[in-house]
């Protein structure tokens, strides 16, 4: 009988206080296939170290990717074909964008000449298309850049034939989206990136708060914790002698 009320009585506690969290990523194709976009999802940006154009060591994601939607680019300085044509278009793009970059949005353009392009011819190319805060313009170590290439499946040994697809980057997410920037306009491409900052229903919900785990490190609630997992949320306090007595051995029953 006591055994009975026990699991009534937590059957109402659970109610109350443990919520099942499903958040699922989705994401949109944004043109119709042949028309320069693919989609995949649940990719991880590599946390390269790499130099921007004021010659300040950044890491790629930590610094710039982390939490925010970004639109990655490839280019060299001395390139005469392609790249004065993706330059031009991320140049357009920041005024589509307004007030947006540099917050939610970032571009972030990486050279694919690292041992030409010095943070000053970097410098000096972003300049050319009116370059704004916001704006990253990358160089670093071969290695490095090869290895981020080959990550987002856009390496080639000949950077003469490097590809004008940008990747667009939604880290709250986990989802990419490549666009041809050749084919797509900034108007699109901004409709695209704009499109990617809204909040999913269940982030509008719980938020972001700032919390700390057991071992001191600081997490983000819907980021680190609740996106793309299935969560069980239960409240409770360390000195608490009566419902907590009830509900810890069932969620450490269901760990097990």
């Amino acid at each position: 009988m006591k055994t009975n009320v026990a699991i009534m009585q937590l059957a109402r506690v659970t109610i109350f206080l443990s919520t099942l969290v499903i958040c699922q990523t989705n994401f949109e194709v944004y043109a119709q296939s042949g028309s320069g976009t693919s989609t995949e999802t649940r990719q991880n940006i590599p946390d390269a170290e790499l130099i921007d154009q004021d010659g300040k060591s950044v890491h790629l994601y930590t610094d710039l990717v982390k939490g925010r939607v970004a639109a990655l680019s490839f280019i060299f300085t001395t390139c005469t074909t392609i790249c004065p044509l993706i330059g031009a278009d991320l140049g357009r793009l920041q005024t589509e964008l307004g007030q947006a970059l540099g917050g939610n949005i970032v571009l972030i353009s990486v050279s694919v000449d690292p041992a030409t392009d010095t943070p000053e011819r970097m410098k000096a190319w972003g300049a050319q298309f009116g370059a704004k805060p916001g704006w990253s313009l990358l160089t670093g170590d071969k290695q490095t850049v090869d290895q981020l290439l080959k990550r987002v499946g856009l390496y080639t040994p000949d950077i003469q034939s490097h590809s004008p697809f940008l990747v667009l980057i939604n880290d709250r997410t986990g989802d990419w989206t490549r666009v041809s920037a050749l084919e797509t306009p900034p108007a699109k491409i901004a409709e695209i990136l704009q499109k990617m900052t809204e909040t999913s229903p269940a982030e509008r919900y719980f938020g972001d708060a700032l919390l700390t785990n057991q071992d001191g490190k600081p997490l983000r609630l819907y980021t680190d914790i609740l996106k793309g997992n299935v969560v069980i949320i239960n409240s409770f306090y360390s000195t608490c002698s009566s419902v907590c007595r009830v509900t810890i051995p069932v969620l450490k029953q269901l760990q097990e």
